[in-house]
């Protein structure tokens, strides 16, 4: 799918779809034809399919006759890979006392490694898929861990390092869920070399509630980081903006509609931030409460705006990938284990 994103967010055009069941192509012109862009979505394996509908026999011939008419043309069969989840997080490494299902985090050169860990069924919530949650967070180098008393958990499947302060110091950050008050977004930093939770926001308030974090970046380009994150994304999800001063975090920004996660599911990126205007502040891109369309916003000079809001054609369930460049691109994955890929152009 290709969508154009000029100066303003009202003139932007997504034209000509077409999308076939059997192997899913999508077939594009802009306003101002230039080309026709391909992209296959569905796995080889269903290609056999295709010409059991006579339907489909003529999309492929119309498809066959639009690229080779085109002057400029492209197939794009290339892996993407995002440039914002985070490359030192290792999904599958198993360390000593480590959540099942959560992830190695590298902290740099030379200073080891940290993982969520002290499982615990204490918080049978399951929102990810099981009633198993991180009682505390282990470091691998000489470092004390940090172990939470018997009233919350790390309802979380991995730690994401973050400057909040701008100090050169690095903090962690990951969900933190009271057994009676829900979640909150707890910041962990190194205090005469033993782990504490520096900061929390306040908890949502009810038990059985719980937030997906989107990222950590200066969203509003006031030269500070704020942290952003979906409040309550499986009952009417409300994406909040938490600044930090002075050792706290203070709510900046909320704006409701938004759903990053799928109750039950293990996967947490479905949501992805990238500069696709080139202005040099982040975008957000997160699903609408449905997870069916995916709203493109920005916070730019204190203000809420939504560039775009690209329609989908089934529930989002596999991670957002934003891959930066002139046509800037943004893939995700549908229910139906299609992978649809988006091109911004100017």
């Amino acid at each position: 799918m290709q969508v154009s994103l000029p100066a303003q967010p009202s003139q932007l055009m997504v034209v000509n779809t077409w999308h076939n069941d059997a192997i899913g192509i999508y077939v594009l012109r802009e306003a101002n034809p230039k080309g026709v862009g391909l992209f296959s979505f569905r796995p080889m394996s269903r290609r056999m399919n295709f010409f059991k509908d006579g339907t489909s026999i003529v999309k492929y011939l119309s498809f066959i006759a639009l690229l080779f008419a085109s002057p400029a043309w492209a197939l794009d069969y290339s892996k993407i890979v995002s440039p914002f989840e985070e490359p030192d997080s290792k999904p599958n490494l198993v360390r000593p006392n480590m959540l099942p299902d959560g992830e190695v985090l590298s902290l740099g050169e030379d200073k080891g490694e940290a993982w969520l860990s002290h499982p615990t069924e204490r918080y049978a919530h399951g929102v990810l898929g099981d009633a198993i949650e991180a009682g505390g967070i282990t470091y691998s180098q000489g470092t004390k861990s940090l172990v939470l008393n018997r009233l919350s958990v790390f309802e979380d499947r991995k730690l994401r390092m973050a400057d909040l302060d701008g100090d050169g110091t690095t903090e962690l950050i990951v969900v933190k869920s009271y057994l009676d008050q829900g979640a909150a977004i707890a910041a962990i930093g190194l205090v005469d070399g033993v782990p504490q939770i520096i900061a929390e926001t306040d908890p949502i308030g009810l038990s059985n509630r719980w937030l997906n974090p989107v990222g950590v970046a200066d969203f509003d380009g006031d030269g500070k980081v704020e942290v952003a994150a979906v409040i309550t994304p499986h009952i009417g999800g409300t994406l909040k903006l938490y600044g930090f001063k002075e050792g706290k975090f203070f709510l900046k920004y909320a704006q409701e509609g938004f759903s990053n996660h799928a109750y039950g599911s293990r996967e947490l990126g479905m949501s992805a931030i990238g500069d696709v205007n080139m202005d040099g502040i982040p975008e957000l891109f997160i699903p609408d409460e449905n997870r069916r369309d995916i709203r493109v916003v920005s916070f730019k000079g204190n203000a809420f705006q939504q560039l775009t809001r690209i329609k989908g054609s089934g529930p989002i369930t596999g991670p957002l990938e934003f891959v930066p460049g002139k046509r800037p691109q943004l893939t995700y994955s549908l229910k139906s284990n299609e992978r649809v890929t988006i091109t911004f152009t100017p």
